[in-house]
């Protein structure tokens, strides 16, 4: 068996795992994704009620809004489901708990990342797809091109947080940092990208790269450019390699909390 066919059997075999914990306290897990999806439409209906009064907001309809939502209520659940420790890596590693990790054959960060889920966040994917239908009217190539998008946003925010979680690494408690960053780009990828202008314009982009989660996509989704996709693909691949890169050049740094631990 090829080592990526190992890898692959391995990481079902974790997030069935994962499954059958959030399997045991079932009430708890549906609770939680019907108040992640209430929530959701909350937010929604907030930018309905706005764009009631005004015609738009710098081009932007209820349609771009629909896709702008879909895509970052999509790209979270699928980053939450498959790899649920994304924003608690900075915990990890303060606590001494990466010890574990260290001991195991396999990838420490994909270990890491795959060890923890929230299923609760398939709320978040169905309320996602549904947007994401509806902003493309049809599901046809645009939903296609949406569905990859989807997944770019995902990984995104996961690479962002791969990044900012490992200055635990070199400052010690940041986990308050890393999780405002997160949030920063969430919250930054849920405003029409047009009204970003001047400096914000550069932070959206490049420090806090907003724009390549939602607002790109979206403007890509209404008028097709491969140019476009083309950005938002090396945007990832660009800030993996950086995520990759700052993890690696922590964890050679990293001290042992001496720890012993026992997991099943």
């Amino acid at each position: 068996m090829s080592t990526g066919a190992k890898t692959l059997r391995w990481l079902l075999a974790q997030w069935s795992v994962n499954l059958a914990c959030a399997m045991a306290y079932r009430t708890s897990f549906l609770m939680q994704a019907i108040f992640m999806v209430l929530n959701d439409i909350l937010l929604l209906f907030f930018w309905w009620v706005l764009l009631q009064l005004v015609p738009d907001i710098g081009g932007w309809g209820m349609a771009d809004v629909w896709l702008m939502y879909g895509l970052v209520a999509g790209g979270f659940s699928l980053v939450a489901i498959f790899a649920g420790n994304y924003n608690r890596i900075s915990i990890i590693i303060a606590e001494g708990q990466l010890d574990y990790y260290l001991a195991l054959p396999k990838n420490v960060l994909l270990h890491v990342l795959v060890s923890n889920t929230s299923f609760s966040a398939v709320g978040d994917l169905v309320f996602g797809l549904v947007l994401g239908a509806m902003g493309c009217r049809a599901l046809g190539a645009s939903f296609l091109l949406f569905l990859l998008f989807m997944v770019t946003a995902g990984s995104l925010l996961c690479a962002f947080s791969v990044a900012t979680n490992s200055l635990a690494f070199f400052l010690g408690r940041s986990e308050a940092i890393s999780r405002q960053m997160s949030e920063a780009l969430t919250n930054f990828s849920m405003y029409p990208g047009t009204i970003y202008q001047g400096a914000a314009r550069f932070v959206v982009l490049f420090l806090v790269p907003a724009a390549f989660m939602s607002h790109i996509p979206v403007e890509t989704l209404r008028s097709f450019s491969s140019t476009n996709v083309w950005l938002i693909l090396a945007a990832n691949v660009v800030l993996w390699a950086l995520a990759i890169a700052v993890f690696h050049a922590g964890l050679r740094r990293y001290e042992s909390g001496n720890q012993v631990t026992l997991r099943g």
